[in-house]
Formats: structure tokens, sequence, C-alpha cells
């Protein structure tokens, strides 16, 4: 495969760092047959989400990653009638971050595309919330 520097560099940390497969995009078929094996090459499970990481060199030379974003797909099912906001959330349960409320006209399941900026936030779990008024209809774990 022709893969980008960024995507063999998260591949191989990976592997050799036990890093995050998030790091290594999921967006194209051959990105996701690619996670798919890392995933079981080193035994850390999927996620929905790809976190690409922006890389500098210390005056030391060490190599620090940091994630400038996290995308990725969120589904829920909706009524047809009701709004729904999108929220993201850490793990003690503080708000970080509140989209507007959508309506979402069509019943069924809808799958729409998640992305936020996270550079400068802190390392640790969040989660991304779809609620409708204050009823949790579904959560979305990442890990920065």
């Amino acid at each position: 495969k022709k893969w980008d520097a960024p995507t063999y560099q998260a591949s191989l940390w990976a592997v050799s760092d036990n890093r995050s497969v998030s790091n290594v995009q999921n967006q194209t078929a051959d990105g996701k047959a690619l996670r798919k094996f890392l995933c079981g090459l080193t035994g850390q499970k999927e996620t929905w989400y790809h976190t690409p990481q922006n890389n500098t060199v210390t005056a030391t030379r060490e190599i620090q990653s940091a994630p400038f974003k996290i995308s990725g797909k969120v589904d829920f099912t909706s009524d047809g009638a009701t709004k729904m906001a999108l929220s993201v959330y850490k793990a003690n349960g503080e708000l970080i971050h509140k989209f507007e409320d959508r309506a979402y006209p069509k019943k069924g399941k809808v799958e729409s595309e998640f992305s936020l900026k996270v550079e400068g936030w802190d390392k640790g779990n969040y989660e991304v919330r779809i609620l409708n008024g204050e009823t949790v209809v579904k959560k979305f774990p990442f890990t920065l």
C-alpha cells in the first residue's frame, strides 16, 4: 500500500511503543483494514475514532506526540421528531464542548460524521454523548 508518512509512523509506534491504533486513520477501506491488522497484532481494541497527532522533537531529541483532532462516525436511532445534541464530557462528567441542537427528520438509524479540534486538551478519557434534551441517547468514549 502507498501510505503517507503519518500513517506509517503511527502504525510503527502502535506496534513498537504500544501507542493507540486510533492514531492510524480509518476513513478508508484500506485504513480500516490496516487498523484491523494492527489490532490483531497488538491486542488493542478497535476504536470508533481517529486521533491524528502533531509530533515535535525536544532539545534532547525526544519525540513528543499530541492529538490535534478527533474524528469518526457516530450513530443513533431517531424518532424523526426530536432535536438531538452532541456534547463532549470528561470522564469526571465535566462538560467540555456542546454542539447546537439539531433536528434529524429521518426516522430510524442516523449516522453522522463527528470532528472536533482537541489540540491542547488534557490527556485522559472523554466521551461524546448524544442527548435528547437532558436524556443521554448514546455514548461514544474516547481517549486522548
